[in-house]
């Protein structure tokens, strides 16, 4: 019996201690790369050639995804099941945009890790370069330290944070992604957190002043274009995926 009290003081402890105010000492990295009020809406999951071009004459930029293979080559899809005979490639998608420096692009790097992050840093240095995209270009990956790599050759990155659901009180849950988002934060400095629009209470209860990217997923409908109006009034929301045909 008395093990028990123990750790149900403990864990009562460190839930209760945990609060808005902890956060205050964190500080995010001032570089913003997109900064657009009036402007916040981009294309989500842009991952053909023809769409990105359809897309960017209304859009002032498109999400796409990406993996990289031991061949030195991204290629551009949402799934691991590509078939690299058939799936472009990010050199090829770049090379096929009208005017392709005058957009921008969040990248969603799905396979970054510790085993490829030093080349796959080269190409995507390399290809920025050859397409004059470096300042206009977001890399996101949920691997924070391979991330940091990115970062550390001033390349624009955001962290992409899951969040368990949150209504306003912390969760058991709610207080591991807090805790583990913290951690990783303190150990690799990043200029953006990105995550689902649902988790937006969350960001901005406990990392404010953090520049925020969100997606939107689910969010089809009319009636769902007020609840995306709503969240291009929170400043620290910097770009919004939407999958509609059109901005608004």
């Amino acid at each position: 019996m008395l093990k028990k009290i123990i750790v149900i003081v403990v864990v009562t402890f460190g839930f209760t201690s945990c609060n808005k105010d902890d956060l205050d000492s964190i500080q995010l990295f001032e570089k913003t790369l997109y900064d657009n009020s009036e402007n916040k809406l981009w294309k989500h999951r842009v991952n053909e050639i023809d769409n990105a071009n359809r897309y960017l004459e209304s859009f002032i930029g498109v999400e796409l995804d990406v993996f990289y293979n031991t061949n030195d080559r991204f290629y551009v899809s949402h799934d691991d099941t590509y078939d690299i005979n058939q799936t472009i490639t990010f050199n090829e998608y770049l090379s096929g945009i009208n005017n392709v420096s005058d957009h921008y692009y969040w990248v969603d790097f799905k396979n970054l890790n510790e085993t490829n992050e030093v080349n796959s840093l080269k190409k995507m240095l390399h290809l920025m370069d050859r397409f004059g995209i470096k300042k206009n270009t977001i890399v996101e990956s949920t691997n924070h330290t391979s991330l940091k790599k990115f970062n550390d050759e001033d390349i624009y990155t955001s962290y992409w944070v899951p969040i368990h659901s949150y209504n306003g009180v912390l969760s058991m849950e709610n207080l591991q992604d807090l805790e583990e988002i913290r951690q990783n934060l303190s150990e690799c400095e990043h200029n953006a957190l990105s995550s689902h629009s649902n988790n937006l209470l969350f960001l901005t209860d406990y990392f404010k002043d953090y520049n925020l990217h969100l997606w939107t997923n689910g969010l089809i409908g009319q009636d769902d274009k007020e609840t995306i109006n709503n969240l291009k009034t929170y400043s620290d929301v910097k770009v919004i995926l939407i999958d509609y045909e059109e901005p608004f």
